[in-house]
């Protein structure tokens, strides 16, 4: 037996628990737990700061997107201003023209002026034709700017179209004047001639085209005024129903009367009135900018000796010869302002003029208180009448209507003799009537036998129609009120 007696030292730390440990071994823990902690303050600090970069990223792309949306949306309304504010500025200058009121003034582009007038020289200030500003009136007239055709249409689709009527009754006009300048009758022609310009691609359905009323109403103008120079005591065109005196047509002669026609289209009875039978005054009216531009040309061309240079500087649509003057004017019925001007500039008016003009029942009531207003024989309105041959003459209204209309002619008689005081002359002229000055006058119309049916031997007016309107001529007469 070998007794080994090893001793053994062994360093040992005894911790408060009673747990002993090895130093190195309780270093390392702690080292891990440092570690450990560390690592998660790290991976904390880590994701906090992604997690804002990504909430500042989202931000920044949310702030992009939103002002990118607004950028496109404000690039669209500039768009949207920009071609509105070209569409305005196009349906201007297409509406612009050359307008000239009663005391000479320039009105601005297609406005009214201040005393709502438009006496027109009727260009389109497009065409290089300066005008200056009128700054009086602050609001636009939007019952006179209305524009029924299209003024982009080519010039071709216009034509000319001459009329020709009697010379006697040109050379008769100046017999009875004492003017020896206001008719030419140094002509050896048999005929003289009224040349009108209209739109040939609106046959009988606009203010731009000679309508059949038009020349209906002008042959009956001449049939009257042959029948008054003539003296004759036959009625030869008297209405078969009204055996009344008062059927007499001499009443409807113009010369030296004042003569307005209202839906005047291309004019050509006013300018008969004018140029062939020696009316005082014609004043030739419509509402719509393109018929009065038509219009102005038209008498601008039949004008009685007016030098053309002077009226295209001065604007103005008069004859040179106070005694023979013709003027074009913009009037809308029962639009006050321009009847005030009417009267303010012109009076009232001997004989009131009207073809193929009357298409709706709620045009009666306006039309009738325009020619009740402007026609003289108004009591209410004596004041204006400034006529000193015969203060007595009675006021005429000269009615024809050949083309279609809604207007029964019950409702329009109803209108005049009713509302508006008229007596009705019914003086019709018959067809046969008809076809004697169409061989006169030139015109190429062959439309009206198309109406005449069976009712070739009778007043036109006498056949009823389906839309029972009447075709014929129909005067109207009312005395002043005493």
């Amino acid at each position: 037996d070998v007794d080994v007696d090893v001793d053994v030292d062994v360093d040992v730390n005894v911790d408060n628990n009673g747990d002993s440990r090895h130093p190195s071994r309780r270093r390392s823990r702690r080292n891990a737990s440092s570690h450990q902690e560390a690592t998660s303050t790290s991976a904390t600090a880590t994701a906090t700061a992604t997690s804002t970069s990504t909430t500042a990223k989202r931000a920044k792309t949310k702030k992009d997107t939103v002002v990118e949306i607004m950028g496109q949306e404000s690039q669209k309304h500039e768009q949207i201003q920009v071609q509105v504010h070209d569409q305005h500025e196009q349906q201007q200058q297409q509406e612009k023209i050359l307008a000239t009121d009663v005391d000479g003034d320039v009105g601005a582009d297609a406005d009214v002026d201040a005393d709502a007038d438009v006496d027109v020289d009727a260009k389109d200030v497009s065409n290089g034709v300066n005008s200056s500003s009128n700054n009086n009136h602050n609001e636009q007239d939007t019952a006179g700017l209305f524009c029924m055709f299209d003024t982009q249409e080519e010039e071709d689709v216009y034509e000319d179209v001459r009329y020709d009527y009697p010379s006697s009754l040109r050379k008769g006009a100046a017999d009875a004047s004492n003017s020896t300048t206001a008719i030419d009758t140094t002509t050896s022609s048999t005929t003289t001639s009224v040349t009108i310009r209209h739109h040939n691609a609106y046959p009988n359905s606009t203010g731009l085209a000679v309508w059949r009323g038009a020349e209906i109403m002008a042959r009956f103008l001449c049939n009257a005024q042959q029948t008054l120079d003539s003296n004759s005591t036959t009625i030869s065109n008297a209405c078969t129903t009204n055996t009344s005196s008062n059927n007499d047509i001499r009443v409807a002669a113009v010369r030296n009367k004042r003569v307005l026609e209202v839906g005047a289209g291309a004019g050509l009875p006013s300018i008969v009135a004018h140029k062939i039978l020696g009316a005082a005054k014609v004043l030739v009216t419509d509402g719509d900018f393109d018929a009065l531009n038509n219009l102005k040309h038209n008498v601008d061309r039949n004008r009685l000796h007016c030098d053309a240079a002077d009226a295209s500087t001065t604007g103005t649509s008069t004859s040179t010869s106070s005694n023979n003057s013709i003027v074009c004017s913009q009037l809308i019925w029962g639009h006050q302002p321009h009847i005030d001007a009417i009267l303010a500039k012109h009076g009232k008016q001997d004989v009131v003029l009207m073809a193929d003009c009357v298409y709706m029942v709620p045009s009666l009531k306006p039309l009738w208180e325009t020619i009740d207003k402007l026609l003289v024989g108004n009591s209410k309105i004596d004041d204006h009448d400034t006529h000193d041959d015969n203060d007595n003459d009675d006021g005429i209204v000269v009615y024809v209507q050949t083309a279609a209309s809604a207007v029964p002619w019950e409702r329009f008689k109803s209108t005049a003799v009713d509302e508006h005081g008229f007596e009705t002359l019914c003086c019709v002229v018959s067809n046969g009537e008809l076809r004697k000055y169409k061989e006169e006058d030139g015109s190429d119309s062959d439309d009206d036998d198309d109406n005449d049916g069976d009712n070739s031997g009778r007043p036109s007016g006498a056949a009823k129609h389906k839309e029972e309107f009447e075709r014929g001529i129909y005067v109207f007469r009312r005395r002043r009120r005493r």
